[in-house]
């Protein structure tokens, strides 16, 4: 049966300094194999001898991970039985040759493993290594193999194989009843034993494998004699002393390197935990019962001889997939190979030893599939497979316990280490959180999200990462985190935004921009409702956190096109969220929101109700009232303008009612004009009205006396003031008269009352509700706010008033007094160009609806009439 066989190696064409030939001797997870000098002549030769002639079935080559060799050529030797046995007596026969990968696809972090199937007889074993491949990390040009395994069978004096289960067989004096099945199972050509593999030997503490292959022995033995129970012992104890085999195996490393590091403390201390965990774990097994089923009646059977010194009992790193191969009868120049890569080995430290887990937990007891391995590969080159494979287990528990432990390992990175290593350890990590942020059970996701913290806020600083490794650790972390945001489970849901929020604050992420970049891509229509209401409110928040920066992925036209998308959604809630969205930005910039909106203008979109209500909700942020609100008040004005009209009209009817019930007791000759009040719009409500004509200090009354009606027609068709008559002056059209037209008159514009042009300063000084604000102005004679008089007289704004003259408060200009310089100053063209009732110059339009009739003049030799009672200032 092919079984593993020692060898030894005689020559090499060259070796780097510090290595040893006999590295290849031994099969261990420290070793370092055989490496090439700097820049040495190619081909490379590496010549092994096997201790007697053999029959080889399979050969196993390790590659270093960046020192690969192009190609590799196998040569079978023999020394023909005429010659003396040694090197270069030897003749060789060329078996073929494998091509090996460049192997940038790991990024030269793993090891290619070649397993090959060939028929050859010999006693040595030539290895021809071509020239290498380039990369930035072979500096020198160099090839390097790490081991080497030869399994096949040793040949007796007469040419045929030695079967290794002889002794077995023979042992057992019933084997003539044996099922020929179960027989030819022991001794069948083409079997090998997985522990033959050059896998198990560079993964496995080497006293564990010793006595692993003892209890497969004592196995086989119990199959032949039908010992099926314990049989079934046995096999369960092989499993469960492999995983005992490969935890020694990291407290071993870990020793090591504190060796290495001069620190003896821990090294004592992790020596004293293997001593106990080993102990322990062999009285759990009930090892030494197990150990004496391994004794036949007849003899103890002595151990397989293994390729092994006796210094190197001890030995072990973390296990790696490797698929067993084809079968396959080897050609030359046709190999039939297994190009699986084993994966590089790193010294990685474990801090307390962990209890050999129950058959019935199956996150160490079953291996990694070929398709999670190969997705895992970078994980399993920066923290071993035993944390790999905790991570792929179905027990939630052994997946939080692998994150925890890629967090110790992280905790232990010294600084300093080259950043090649930091960032292949990043990508690893990376790779581990993103599995955690998928998780579906809370515990493991909460337990990833603080990796990923420790991961930005203390480690990434600590090594001083830079900006585009942080960004790729963020851009396949946020994915993740954005995914689980429309999770069922509400708890998880709620932490993933708000943990989405506070990564955006970390130091050495709020620079780079990216989580906002990857939370505003603009949904589609057909998204779930709960969905885009969470997007949208992360960005809300984001909004708050962070503001908004020009040329950024957090800008105003970045974030309005986002809410814009969630404005047009069929879900009100979407909706609802996207106008909060809007008005939050508009508080933080204002009317440029409004350049990415619809014109409120347009009729279309001020009938949309939607549009409707975001900008009544800008509005109320500016202060201004709503859209309806505003209709509310125009209404409500309207109503209140009309109720106001119609009152002035209802007081001015009663004022002229006395007026005429005055003038009619006068004898139609004199009617006096009481002031009127009216808070309605005309035309001149930006008169200046500062500036008033010196009268008297009490409210002016005007008498205008006229004929007896046979002269001057019907007073009661005549205004008082401006003696314009007209057949429309009835009682109402006499009231619009005095209200809006008569030149003569002028309403206040603090008190609304209406009074004569010429008595308006004295109004302002005495009458007016507002008098105590007034001042009279000691250059100009008129009415100034009291505090605009100092800067009026100081910096002399206004011009003189001249003595014995009246003076316009509308125009300021200085004219004579008396009662018609008045009338002829404020009705005749191009007089007083600032009273605006004057019809000829600006009352163009003003009553046009009614004949104006010019007063009439008297005859000649004829006087005209006199005006009684008390006349303006001047006169």
């Amino acid at each position: 049966m092919p079984h593993k066989l020692a060898f030894q190696v005689l020559h090499t064409s060259s070796i780097e300094t510090g290595f040893n030939l006999r590295e290849l001797e031994v099969h261990n997870p420290l070793v370092k194999g055989w490496q090439s000098s700097r820049f040495c002549p190619y081909p490379q030769e590496v010549i092994l001898r096997l201790p007697n002639k053999v029959h080889v079935v399979k050969l196993q080559i390790l590659a270093h991970q960046f020192l690969i060799p192009t190609k590799i050529e196998f040569y079978m030797g023999d020394v023909p039985t005429h010659r003396l046995e040694s090197l270069h007596g030897a003749r060789y026969k060329r078996l073929g040759y494998v091509s090996m990968s460049d192997n940038e696809k790991t990024g030269f972090k793993a090891r290619e493993l070649k397993s090959v199937h060939v028929n050859a007889v010999g006693q040595f074993l030539k290895i021809v290594i071509h020239k290498n491949f380039v990369n930035k990390y072979n500096l020198y040009n160099q090839v390097g193999v790490v081991a080497v395994n030869i399994i096949g069978e040793e040949l007796g004096e007469d040419g045929q194989p030695k079967n290794i289960l002889d002794p077995l067989i023979s042992n057992n004096e019933d084997v003539d009843g044996v099922d020929p099945l179960v027989l030819g199972a022991f001794t069948r050509a083409d079997y090998i034993s997985p522990l033959d593999d050059l896998a198990f030997d560079m993964y496995q503490d080497q006293e564990v494998a010793q006595i692993i292959r003892k209890l497969d022995l004592r196995k086989n033995e119990a199959v032949l004699q039908e010992q099926y129970d314990i049989a079934k012992r046995l096999k369960q104890g092989i499993a469960d002393l492999q995983k005992v085999g490969e935890r020694l195996g990291r407290f071993e490393v870990e020793k090591r390197r504190a060796i290495e590091t001069e620190d003896y403390d821990l090294a004592k201390t992790k020596k004293a935990a293997m001593e106990d965990y080993r102990s322990e774990i062999y009285k759990q097994l009930s090892l030494h019962q197990l150990l004496e089923y391994s004794k036949p009646n007849s003899q103890t059977l002595e151990p397989i001889p293994i390729n092994q010194p006796a210094d190197n009992k001890k030995t072990n790193s973390k296990k790696q997939p490797v698929a067993s191969e084809p079968k396959s009868t080897f050609q030359p120049k046709n190999y039939q190979n297994d190009e699986r890569p084993l994966r590089g080995v790193k010294s990685q430290p474990i801090h307390e030893p962990e209890p050999v887990q129950e058959e019935d937990q199956p996150s160490d007891g079953k291996k990694l599939s070929d398709k999670n391995s190969r997705e895992a590969a970078p994980a399993i080159d920066a923290f071993g497979l035993d944390l790999v494979t905790k991570l792929y287990s179905k027990t939630w528990s052994y997946r939080e316990e692998a994150l925890l432990m890629m967090k110790s390992k992280l905790e232990d990175v010294e600084e300093g280490m080259d950043k090649e290593e930091l960032r292949t350890l990043l990508r690893a990590a990376t790779f581990v959180v993103t599995k955690g942020l998928r998780d579906k059970v809370f515990g493991i996701f909460n337990t990833a999200t603080s990796v990923l913290q420790y991961i930005f806020e203390t480690w990434i600083v600590r090594h001083k990462i830079g900006k585009v490794d942080t960004a790729a650790v963020l851009d396949k972390t946020i994915t993740e985190l954005l995914n689980r945001t429309s999770d069922t489970n509400a708890r998880l849901k709620t932490f993933s935004q708000e943990f989405i929020v506070e990564m955006a604050g970390y130091k050495e992420v709020r620079p780079l921009h990216n989580i906002p970049q990857h939370c505003l891509v603009p949904f589609k229509a057909s998204i779930q409702a709960r969905s885009a209401v969470t997007k949208v409110d992360i960005v809300q928040k984001l909004l708050a956190l962070l503001g908004v920066e020009k040329n950024s992925n957090m800008s105003v036209e970045s974030v309005m096109t986002f809410a814009l998308r969630a404005l047009e959604h069929t879900h009100g809630e979407v909706r609802e969220a996207a106008i909060k969205l809007i008005t939050d930005l508009y508080q933080m910039r204002g009317a440029e929101i409004k350049d990415h909106l619809p014109s409120e203008e347009d009729p279309a979109i001020i009938k949309n109700p939607l549009y409707s209500k975001l900008f009544d909700a800008l509005d109320k942020i500016d202060g201004k009232p709503t859209r309806s609100e505003r209709k509310a008040q125009a209404k409500k004005q309207k109503e209140e303008e009309a109720r106001k009209k119609q009152a002035e009209i209802d007081t001015l009817q009663q004022q002229l009612a006395e007026l005429r019930a005055h003038a009619k007791a006068q004898g139609g000759k004199k009617t006096t004009q009481k002031l009127l009040h009216s808070d309605d719009d005309e035309d001149d409500d930006d008169e200046d009205d500062d500036e008033q004509n010196n009268g008297p200090l009490t409210r002016r009354t005007k008498a205008a006396s006229v004929a007896d009606g046979s002269e001057f027609g019907d007073p009661d068709k005549q205004c008082v003031f401006c003696l314009e008559r007209n057949d429309e002056f009835d009682k109402e059209g006499l009231d619009l008269h005095y209200w809006k037209y008569c030149p003569m008159l002028k309403r206040c514009q603090h008190c609304k009352q209406v009074v004569e042009v010429s008595v308006l300063v004295e109004h302002l000084l005495t009458e007016c509700e507002s008098r105590t604000e007034f001042a009279k102005c000691p250059r100009c004679s008129e009415a100034h706010e009291k505090y605009e008089i100092d800067k009026h007289v100081t910096e002399k704004l206004c011009t003189l008033a001249k003595k014995a003259m009246a003076r316009c408060p509308l125009c300021h200009k200085n004219f004579p007094p008396g009662e018609e310089s008045w009338r002829h100053h404020l009705m005749t063209k191009g007089m007083c160009i600032t009273n605006h009732r004057n019809k000829q110059d600006a009352g163009k339009g003003r009553n046009t609806k009614r004949p104006v009739q010019k007063p009439n003049k008297p005859k000649a030799g004829k006087k005209p009439p006199q005006t009684k009672g008390r006349t303006p200032r001047g006169k």
